[in-house]
């Protein structure tokens, strides 16, 4: 027996030894990248507010541009004066139109991007080498930052530093510069095996049956340690044997939970999240709900399409915010009919459902094709997105919430905010989170997904020293390099026994 678990440790460790060098090694920059990457100098947007008295209707301008469709319309202030962002092509930079003469901003949506990447950094004096406009992913922008499109920004100096601005919500996307694009290839190249990115029928099975084989050769390997313990060794057995003591229960750690991930993230990769895209036509304005916002102090202000018609969505610039609430919204799709400018839903429509919540950061929502003012809660309106995003009734959905905080199962991996939690009421136990500024879902949380995420952050990742980040940083570097060494003196001894 003992001979038949020598063989397959011998035999699997010397197959498991490159995959646990490069996960090994590429693991301990993970921590030197987060710490040596630029830091951003803001991590709220701008505070803008949208004085719109003289402005002229969208309705009546944009057809003098030639615009009678379009995909988005936003409110900015741009050099002190309020300015329509109408985005016609997702494909192509927004056209700009200054809100008060009507005239066209040349260059705008990169000069936004530009005042945009001086309020998030540490940058602002340096002058601006290249702005690129960015509608794919990259090595240098990879898959994980999730938002596009996106405009590049560049300063000057011999690091290249780069902010990724997503002008539509005002954010900031991520910050890089040269150091972290080594740091960010290597960790690419080593732990997620971009050698492969090529083939990736052949990516993810070969990874897993790696970290299969190195499952299997620590179980051999500390089996045949304990069954040896009282035999005598010396040299490069030796430490071999005592290193694999020291670090098998990282191993298997690391190990079992990297492979959990990497079968979970294969699934929800097949898993495709819906992506709103919708034509909002101009002719559907009505000049009432304009009217009324043009009234008013306004911080935020968007056009959005939700069941065929369109809304303003709109946050006032005053202390006291708009209040959204937590409701349950009727079966009826759209407003029947207004009682004193109010949105009427139904009685249910807002019915307490898990308690009831105000959150002064979230706007409203009017109806821009009617006569007279909807105003709808934005729970409602994130349960509306939601249903046109996954073809179910609304009636399929429960609990619904405002998060505006990454944490728990919605992580900063997921990059918007502030999002709508919405729960399902079938047995499929889902959590949706979905953005309603853009009707993007942002992400769809199954039960297995969030047993995963659990394993990963606690078995992989370690969160449970978060009180001490450094020295977590510090443990699982050193459990890594000893993996490292582990199979390199595996190997040795291997090609000496040969």
């Amino acid at each position: 027996m003992t001979h038949s678990w020598q063989f397959w440790h011998r035999w699997l460790g010397v197959f498991s030894c490159i995959g646990l060098i490069l996960w090994g090694l590429s693991g301990i920059s993970h921590p030197i990248m987060t710490r040596v990457q630029p830091v951003p100098a803001a991590f709220q947007p701008p505070v803008q507010h949208l004085d719109l008295k003289a402005a002229i209707a969208p309705a009546q301008l944009l057809p003098q541009h030639g615009i009678h469709t379009l995909n988005q319309l936003s409110v900015h202030v741009l050099d002190g004066k309020p300015a329509y962002r109408v985005v016609t092509d997702m494909r192509k930079p927004a056209l700009w139109l200054d809100a008060k003469s009507g005239q066209r901003i040349e260059h705008a949506d990169r000069d936004y991007a530009i005042q945009l990447a001086r309020h998030y950094t540490h940058w602002r004096e340096r002058k601006v080498a290249d702005a690129r406009w960015i509608t794919g992913f990259s090595t240098q922008y990879p898959a994980v930052q999730r938002l596009l499109p996106v405009w590049q920004i560049t300063f000057e100096g011999d690091d290249r530093p780069r902010a990724y601005i997503d002008n539509s919500q005002m954010r900031l996307a991520t910050l890089s510069d040269r150091t972290r694009d080594l740091f960010s290839a290597w960790f690419h190249f080593g732990h997620n095996w971009g050698f492969l990115d090529g083939v990736p029928s052949l990516q993810v099975p070969l990874a897993g049956l790696v970290l299969s084989a190195i499952l299997i050769s620590a179980i051999s390997g500390l089996l045949l340690a304990l069954r040896r313990r009282g035999g005598r060794q010396h040299g490069v057995r030796r430490v071999h044997r005592q290193l694999g003591l020291a670090v098998a229960l990282a191993t298997l750690l690391l190990a079992s939970s990297g492979l959990l991930h990497l079968m979970v993230s294969a699934e929800q990769a097949q898993r495709a999240v819906p992506v709103a895209s919708s034509t909002i036509t101009l002719a559907d304005l009505q000049a009432a709900p304009w009217q009324a916002l043009t009234e008013q102090p306004l911080r935020q202000l968007t056009l959005l399409q939700l069941g065929g018609k369109p809304y303003w969505l709109w946050q006032a610039s005053s202390a006291a915010a708009p209040r959204s609430q937590v409701g349950v919204l009727a079966q009826e799709s759209k407003p029947a009919k207004a009682v004193h400018g109010k949105a009427a839903l139904g009685k249910d429509a807002h019915a307490e459902h898990g308690g009831h919540a105000s959150h002064g950061s979230l706007p409203n929502a009017w109806a821009a094709d009617q006569p007279v003012v909807f105003d709808l809660p934005m729970l409602a309106i994130a349960r509306l997105q939601l249903a046109m995003l996954t073809g179910r009734p609304v009636a399929d959905f429960g609990h619904t919430s405002v998060v505006q905080r990454f944490g728990g199962e919605y992580g900063f991996i997921f990059k918007r905010l502030p999002v709508v939690r919405i729960d399902s009421l079938l047995a499929d136990g889902q959590h949706y989170y979905i953005e309603p500024a853009t009707g993007v879902l942002a992400a769809q949380i199954e039960p297995m997904d969030r047993f995963e995420g659990w394993v990963f952050a606690y078995l992989h990742k370690w969160v449970f020293a978060d009180a001490n980040k450094t020295l977590r940083d510090l443990l699982v570097s050193l459990f890594a390099l000893g993996n490292v060494m582990l199979g390199v003196l595996g190997m040795v001894l291997f090609l000496r026994k040969k």
